[in-house]
């Protein structure tokens, strides 16, 4: 007995969801078999003339995915885009979380800098009594400057710190006669 094999065919826009539901369809009503026909034969990519969309053949290789095999279909489809949108993301937040705080610390560390990089010319030229007014009214932006300068609790200690290095720039021009 011959007889020709049906062919299931569907355009390339048609979702992947909707191809796992027509092929466990599919297997559904081909799930009896007869003597021309061996178990699990039926429904195949085997003499096939054009090519196999790649869901179709992920799905006739191993089955209906894990999400489709364990939830109704609606959920399944569900966390798949979900899993789909949420995992990509995740490997770019994750690393761009770690590294904003070390980028917000540089940038404080930066500036800090600055202001130290003032206190040392003030303290170049403390020896000398000629400069002593302009070392004053220099150090005294610096005190406006740090002054106004906010950061967070974790980084308090590092603010703290400058203002006892600008107090004792301040003692030491304070010393010059």
């Amino acid at each position: 007995m011959i007889a020709p094999t049906a062919t299931l065919v569907t355009q390339d826009n048609v979702s992947p969801a909707m191809i796992s539901l027509l092929l466990g369809a599919s297997y559904d009503i081909l799930k009896s078999y007869s003597r021309l026909q061996k178990p699990g034969e039926f429904p195949s990519g085997t003499g096939m003339d054009f090519p196999l969309q790649t869901d179709a053949e992920i799905y006739l290789k191993d089955g209906p995915s894990f999400l489709h095999r364990h939830l109704p279909f609606w959920t399944a489809v569900w966390v798949g885009r979900f899993v789909k949108i949420v995992i990509p993301m995740l490997v770019i937040f994750i690393p761009l979380f770690t590294y904003i705080p070390s980028a917000k610390n540089f940038l404080l560390r930066l500036k800090l800098a600055r202001v130290y990089a003032e206190l040392r010319e003030i303290e170049k030229n403390s020896l000398n009594p000629a400069l002593k007014e302009k070392n004053f009214r220099e150090l005294e932006a610096i005190e406006r400057r740090v002054d106004n300068i906010n950061v967070s609790m974790l980084d308090s200690k590092e603010l703290y710190d400058l203002k006892g290095h600008v107090g004792e720039i301040r003692i030491r021009l304070s010393r010059v006669v």
